[in-house]
């Protein structure tokens, strides 16, 4: 088990073959998220993409992703502070995902798959990158985090 910093753990299941992103890649991955104490899913993911350093996901799962390589799959362990924090996070889909409380321990099993580096990609795909910002910043602006959707705009 390995420490990424003070209360993120990451256990490695599977190991990777190569280098992962860096700060401004887009990370590609599949992702489930439960509630440590409760082991209720809240979230689920197979064709996530973050980039890294914009707090697209939590600041937890966004450390896993930075020190993780290509098709490695890990277990990593989140401390409330790099999760959802004192104010946890209503579900966005309550007919499938546990919303998360206040101070909760999260558990990610995540798999890398790859990166892309945005700067060197053609327009189809910074598209798809511009639609999923655009998806996420509408998510934050109806949560009321008008700081996270405004940043989540202007990154297209």
């Amino acid at each position: 088990e390995q420490l990424l910093d003070n209360n993120i753990t990451k256990k490695i299941l599977e190991t990777g073959d190569r280098n992962g992103p860096e700060y401004g890649d887009t990370a590609l991955c599949t992702f489930s998220g439960r509630l440590l104490e409760s082991c209720e899913l809240f979230a689920h993911e197979d064709e996530a993409r973050f980039v890294v350093g914009e707090h697209d996901t939590t600041l937890g799962l966004e450390l896993a992703l930075r020190n993780m390589k290509i098709n490695e799959r890990a277990l990593v362990r989140v401390d409330p502070k790099y999760g959802y924090g004192y104010t946890g996070q209503a579900s966005l889909n309550p007919d499938r995902e546990a919303a998360v409380p206040p101070n909760a321990w999260l558990e990610y099993d995540v798999r890398l798959c790859g990166f892309v580096n945005m700067s060197q990609v053609e327009l189809p795909e910074r598209k798809v990158h511009a639609k999923h910002h655009k998806a996420l910043g509408n998510a934050a602006f109806y949560r009321q985090d008008y700081q996270q959707a405004l940043r989540l705009y202007n990154s297209v």
